[in-house]
């Protein structure tokens, strides 16, 4: 079997300690936690108040107003994440041969509140026995591997390789 060269050339971070790899590995560094109240949703009805939530984060530093309103929070992530991994390459993709560049993206679950606001109505139609109404646009925008736009935006054309976490339940 041949060997094949893989070579990073750049990363991009998007987390509960920064927005980019250097401040994520500076909070790191200065032993920093993410982890504090959650703020995104309303979460009385849980017995859990605390999470690792990506505090502050602005998606029109990469996006424009408009393309980051069709893009679940997590592609968002994926996409400034590549960007700024695109940046930190130096790559000059005139002479680059595209086809033979990729996209590495790992996500657990993906778009969570895509994902929340697709039940809601469900849950709700269940609750009071009317038939049930959902737009079939959530699924492809909530799955980890379906974020291609981390990979256009950075003009490589390979397809994106999205590792996905899974955990064994007994």
């Amino acid at each position: 079997m041949e060997k094949r060269r893989v070579v990073i050339t750049g990363m991009g971070a998007v987390t509960p300690l920064g927005h980019t790899v250097q401040e994520t590995w500076d909070a790191v560094r200065a032993g920093a936690c993410g982890i504090a109240p959650i703020t995104l949703y309303d979460h009385s009805s849980q017995k859990v108040s605390l999470a690792a939530e990506v505090k502050d984060f602005d998606p029109t530093r990469v996006l424009d107003k408009k393309e980051a309103r069709r893009m679940d929070r997590f592609t968002q992530f994926a996409v400034t994440a590549a960007v700024e991994a695109m940046a930190q390459s130096g790559l000059d993709l005139e002479r680059e041969d595209t086809s033979r560049m990729g996209v590495s993206v790992s996500s657990g679950i993906g778009g969570i509140s895509t994902i929340r606001a697709a039940v809601s109505p469900a849950r709700a139609a269940a609750l009071t026995r009317s038939p049930p109404s959902s737009s079939p646009w959530p699924s492809p925008t909530w799955l980890p591997d379906t974020s291609p736009s981390a990979s256009a935006c950075t003009g490589c054309a390979s397809p994106l390789w999205p590792p996905v976490p899974a955990a064994a339940m007994r």
